[in-house]
């Protein structure tokens, strides 16, 4: 839900955070895909905590260091 409208979140269809601590991950995971576009921003801003999201138009975008997840 948007705490703002009280309507659903749409703006994202997926998000994945990465992090070091689960409950932290999972709390901000919830709270980064409620903000929708923001979340980007936000996430980036935190220490220790990546993203990966596909937005409801089916575009993709990550953090800047979100690769370090990723195998090659």
């Amino acid at each position: 839900m948007d705490p703002h409208t009280g309507a659903p979140a749409t703006a994202l269809a997926s998000l994945t955070l990465v992090g070091y601590d689960l409950t932290t991950v999972d709390a901000y995971a919830t709270a980064a895909f409620a903000m929708g576009s923001a979340a980007r921003g936000w996430v980036e801003e935190q220490d220790e905590l990546e993203a990966f999201a596909v937005t409801s138009s089916g575009t993709v975008w990550r953090t800047s260091g979100f690769h370090r997840y990723v195998p090659s």
